[in-house]
């Protein structure tokens, strides 16, 4: 779902866990005035950094722009100050792919998009020219990706 006539992105993002209990909320609302962000997860369903750093985001009226996490605990969030005008990505620090968001994150431009899978699996999609795999990921899927 997007806002109409917007190209801010979806107002509804829903990532689940392990379980059906496990889950992640992100809800972009408005009273027609002012937006806010409401964020909600379950109790020990998102890795306990991921749910810190949320939680220390809200504190500061950070807006989250992408979020992720993985069944192995692995987590990567990205947001923007109240300002608008400084964005700052965190991720659990054993990642596999630490290295290149690193490196795509020092872009100021940089849109990321961070997917994490079973068994070591993880995508990551780097704005519309950018694109970094695992082994693990399908030869088809990222055949197709890196097309867009």
């Amino acid at each position: 779902l997007g806002r109409q006539g917007s190209s801010a992105g979806p107002m509804v993002k829903l990532l689940l866990g392990r379980t059906g209990a496990d889950f992640l909320l992100l809800l972009e609302e408005t009273d027609g005035a002012a937006h806010w962000q409401t964020r909600s997860w379950s109790e020990g369903g998102v890795p306990a950094a991921l749910a810190a750093k949320l939680e220390k985001m809200r504190t500061k009226n950070h807006h989250v722009n992408e979020v992720s996490f993985g069944a192995a605990g692995e987590w990567f969030v990205h947001g923007v100050d109240a300002g608008g005008t400084s964005t700052f990505s965190w991720w659990d620090s054993a990642f596999a792919a630490s290295r290149q968001l690193r490196k795509w994150t020092a872009l100021p431009e940089s849109r990321l998009h961070v997917a994490f899978g079973d068994e070591g699996r993880w995508l990551i999609l780097q704005g519309h020219n950018g694109f970094c795999g695992a082994e693990h990921v399908a030869a088809g899927l990222q055949k197709r990706i890196r097309k867009l």
